[in-house]
């Protein structure tokens, strides 16, 4: 009896290492310069996601029989997908074109014109692409299975990078005064750190700094699943367009051709020279049926404190976790912060109806001190939706919308 148990259990050993199989691949530019942290799962199974390390490599092992697509995919590329079928013992080359989110290049000055014919040509456009929203997004529910990905850069270096999996379901209109509401459940969690970046944050984060009431929100709320669904909440493109329709001075048309249109809202703001943002809401429109073919958000935002701000305290705590270099900041006057957002959206069509197929955001930030103390920021996101339903699927009762979830720690460097 125990001859045969051990036998079976040698037999497992072997025949279950026999099964598993190992996807190694390398991501570059067209340059062949390796693109670490790029996001990268198979679509039998986005469950076995990854990211590639400084050199650009990622390695996926599973006893699974793998058949579909690799999709690998760094905001500011295009995204790629891969048959499984080209995988073998090699580690396979994978090359990513550029393209760039910020569509500032597609959206040209308006066109000179008569006051009262450009307001009069702007209502109008308005009210046809108004219209046309109304058919193509749906009021009734639909849920998504998205991945999410949320990556910080700081003072120039890679700090880290969380990629979630999640459903959502988007109810238009179900809160009270017609509004929007969403309810979203995180499955899983990874996060991709450097070891040395890892040790640092944990020495900091160990430390008794945060208040109370601080810690009680830390231990009561998830903030990574916060993070990740204010970025599907954000960009709401009929909420958006309806909000500011009405707003007509502010609104300009370019970009005409026989195939698209750009409807630019535009919002400015100057607080006696002390703070001041400009905030660009572009609707690329097809100019035969109206209907919004992809969207973009431009947003800039300067601080300037003539006599500067001192941060000190927990505050400090953070600028030193976020400045990487050798030298800590022990004194930091705040005098100046410039911030620049992008966002765009891309939709797909389903049962002649438009819903979110891509979102991708990018913030630079700069903070500014005294004595040339400055500290480089970037924060990146992208979620692509993987399915969607608009028919018998189950809602997401309040006990699964997860409140904390286990993350992952992955070493990449």
């Amino acid at each position: 009896m125990v001859k045969r148990l051990i036998f079976n259990i040698v037999l497992l050993l072997i025949v279950g290492s026999s099964f598993a199989k190992t996807y190694v691949g390398r991501v570059t530019d067209i340059k062949g310069v390796p693109i670490g942290y790029a996001t990268v799962y198979p679509t039998d199974d986005i469950y076995l996601g990854t990211a590639t390390n400084d050199d650009g490599v990622f390695s996926i092992t599973t006893e699974e029989n793998l058949q579909g697509k690799m999709v690998i995919s760094f905001l500011g590329y295009e995204k790629k997908e891969v048959d499984m079928v080209h995988f073998s013992g090699d580690t396979l080359q994978i090359t990513l074109q550029e393209q760039p989110i910020e569509l500032d290049q597609m959206v040209v000055s308006a066109k000179p014109a008569k006051q009262k014919n450009k307001r009069k040509k702007i209502a109008n456009l308005l009210y046809l692409v108004y219209n046309q929203m109304q058919k193509d997004f749906s009021k009734a529910p639909v849920r998504y299975e998205i991945t999410s990905n949320a990556r910080m850069d700081a003072s120039g270096k890679p700090w880290g990078m969380e990629q979630m999996i999640a459903s959502v379901v988007f109810m238009p209109e179900a809160r009270r005064n017609n509004r929007d509401s969403i309810q979203f459940q995180a499955k899983q969690c990874k996060r991709f750190l450097q070891q040395t970046i890892r040790e640092r944050a944990d020495t900091i984060l160990n430390r008794d700094f945060l208040a109370k009431g601080d810690r009680r929100f830390a231990i009561g709320v998830d903030s990574g699943i916060l993070v990740h669904q204010s970025f599907f909440e954000v960009g709401n493109v009929p909420r958006l367009f309806e909000e500011h329709m009405n707003d007509i001075k502010h609104w300009s048309v370019s970009k005409e051709s026989e195939q698209q249109f750009v409807l630019t809202h535009t919002i400015k703001k100057n607080y006696i020279g002390i703070f001041a943002y400009e905030l660009k809401h572009n609707f690329i429109i097809n100019s035969n049926t109206y209907s919004i073919e992809r969207f973009s958000e431009i947003g800039n935002v300067k601080m300037h404190i003539p006599f500067g701000y001192k941060v000190s305290g927990n505050d400090l705590l953070i600028l030193n976790l976020l400045n990487l270099s050798e030298k800590e900041i022990e004194k930091f006057r705040l005098r100046k912060a410039n911030v620049s957002v992008s966002l765009n959206e891309i939709f797909q069509r389903k049962d002649g109806h438009l819903y979110w197929l891509e979102k991708n955001i990018i913030g630079n930030g700069r903070v500014i001190g005294t004595k040339n103390v400055e500290i480089p920021l970037k924060v990146s996101g992208t979620q692509y939706v993987v399915s969607l339903q608009t028919k018998n699927f189950e809602y997401i009762p309040p006990h699964k919308q997860t409140k904390q979830i286990k993350r992952t720690i992955v070493p990449i460097y």
